[in-house]
């Protein structure tokens, strides 16, 4: 018999074989590193650099992708992030389009097709976003005990039975996940309306072989006694015991449904950094769901241009408490907890300045909304006039001359440095000082005083003193949370000083604020140094991978 010929540009058994497994020993090594911690953007980099240095990379990863379970579909998606081009991005409107998936995972595949250049299919992040909507509903009443015949939670249910079959597949299996055998009170509504699609999902729900899957279908079966469901179970049961765990052998019986006691979750906690350099800052909101879960935001925001991205993730308690040692001991980001109503005033904030301006705000706004509405909308003015009497400092005018000791300990002075008007005043400072005139140093003195007043008109225009005042409110509510009293009178005054008749080239804060950045400007190595540390980069505080 011939030998077949080698086609020019194909892989050998062997060789193809070779290729898969170390495709697949890269992402082993990236998941099980993603696992254990949060990652740099660059270890994602080199990861994706490094898989397409192989062939035929990418229809080997979708595959996996495929045969993946949840957990990992997480960790691929938010590695797609870091992949070029976009055949990734076909892939996932692909997948959303034929597949069952958890709606967090949808939200996930959301945001990163709003931040590539592909425009998304009509109507799928709408739809996204409220099959996510519907899964934290449901979330939300289960870990609650909220008995599914208020109207509230009846509308919900109804809500999720008119879903298609593989939106409700997805919902179901998310719920598994996040509120485990707290499910069985919705499988069971759903089955009154539904007995054909609830016992699919609970054949579904009975493959996973788990004591939380057994726990689900006892709860459905005190309900129904189906004797299909009953088949299900004993199903489950061979499988546990295969795999070595102890379980009793079910006996069909009807009991009483169990009253549930309402429980308490503890209280809802938040945090907010300082405000860089380019006005930037991060807000962290953590919202306990369950007993042993907590939704955690993470908000990128600037006073400027608005809300930049809305993170969110699930964790559990443990690595609740680590994200927040994390927060208060972060030493190249200084955060401090604050109120819930006050950073939800902050995030709303942001957020009306997206819809002045058109800009976009990321697509977990929608989830943040949800998990916060009790709270929005309670505080309708900056928080530090709930922690000092504004009246009384507004008249202590000789706070203002103190006011250069903030500029060492905050990012106030590269406010007023990055600007055009800052630059130009300083061009024509240098102008003063190397002038081809003879000038007596009480001339130049005078020179230069005249100039500092004439950048301090041209740069605090009435938009600008406006930016200032609620950055120095902010500023000085931080100094406040520090234990820092006098530091945080100086910066409330210079923020009331802002909104005063008083002319900026009488203000004793703006002569001060630019005396002191054209010092600054003396020295490029120095300026360097300190905008480095008050400028936030988000891939390198961000705590949320």
């Amino acid at each position: 018999m011939k030998k077949r010929k080698k086609i020019s540009g194909e892989q050998s058994p062997n060789t193809a074989e070779q290729n898969r497994n170390r495709i697949n020993a890269i992402l082993d090594s990236m998941i099980a590193a993603a696992t254990a911690g949060a990652q740099l953007e660059s270890f994602y980099e080199q990861k994706a650099a490094e898989l397409r240095e192989c062939d035929n990379c990418f229809s080997i990863i979708s595959k996996r992708f495929m045969k993946a379970d949840e957990r990992e579909k997480e960790m691929l998606v938010n590695f797609f992030r870091y992949w070029p081009g976009l055949e990734h991005i076909q892939f996932l409107q692909e997948f959303i389009n034929t597949e069952v998936f958890w709606p967090r995972i949808g939200i996930m595949i959301l945001e990163l097709l709003n931040k590539s250049d592909v425009m998304v299919q009509p109507g799928m992040a709408s739809m996204l976003l409220e099959l996510d909507d519907l899964a934290q509903r449901l979330k939300q009443q289960l870990v609650n005990r909220d008995s599914v015949n208020e109207q509230t939670a009846a509308d919900t249910v109804a809500e999720f039975i008119q879903k298609s079959d593989r939106e409700k597949t997805g919902i179901i299996m998310q719920l598994v996940e996040e509120v485990g055998a707290e499910l069985g009170p919705l499988l069971r509504a759903v089955y009154e309306k539904d007995r054909a699609w609830a016992l699919e999902a609970a054949a579904l729900i009975g493959g996973l072989n788990s004591e939380t899957a057994l726990q689900i279908l006892r709860q459905l079966y005190e309900l129904t006694a189906d004797k299909d469901l009953v088949k299900v179970i004993k199903k489950t049961i061979h499988a546990l015991k295969q795999k070595g765990v102890a379980v009793a052998d079910f006996e069909p019986q009807a009991d009483e449904q169990p009253v549930f006691k309402k429980i308490v979750l503890p209280e809802a906690r938040a945090f907010v950094s300082v405000i860089d350099g380019m006005g930037d800052r991060i807000i962290i909101m953590m919202k306990p769901i369950s007993v042993h879960e907590t939704r955690v935001f993470e908000i990128f925001m600037n006073d400027v241009t608005g809300i930049h991205d809305v993170s969110s993730v699930c964790v559990i308690r443990k690595e609740a408490e680590q994200l927040i040692e994390k927060l208060t001991g972060e030493e190249k980001l200084v955060f401090v907890e604050t109120t819930l109503e006050h950073a939800c005033f902050l995030v709303e904030e942001a957020y009306r300045i997206n819809e002045q301006t058109g800009a976009i705000a990321a697509g977990s706004i929608a989830q943040w909304r949800d998990v916060f509405a009790e709270t929005a909308g309670k505080n309708h003015q900056p928080i530090i006039y709930a922690c000092l009497d504004a009246a009384v400092i507004g008249e202590q005018q000789a706070l203002l001359y103190q006011a250069s000791k903030l500029f060492k300990q905050t990012a106030i002075l590269f406010w007023f440095i990055e600007s055009d008007e800052a630059k130009e005043g300083w061009r024509k400072v240098q102008q003063i000082k190397n002038s081809p005139l003879v000038l007596s140093p009480a001339q130049v003195e005078e020179r230069l005083k005249a100039q500092y007043q004439e950048t301090a008109r041209t740069y605090f225009t009435e938009e600008k003193r406006a930016l200032f005042k609620r950055r120095l409110e902010e500023v000085a509510y931080i100094y406040t949370r520090k234990g820092q009293d006098e530091d945080a009178r100086i910066a409330l005054c210079a923020a009331l000083s802002m909104a005063g008749g008083s002319l900026p080239d009488k203000n004793p804060f703006c002569l001060s604020l630019v005396e002191e950045g054209f010092n600054y400007f003396e020295s490029d190595a120095v300026i360097q140094k300190n905008k480095d540390s008050m400028i936030i980069n988000p891939h390198d505080v961000s705590l949320l991978v």
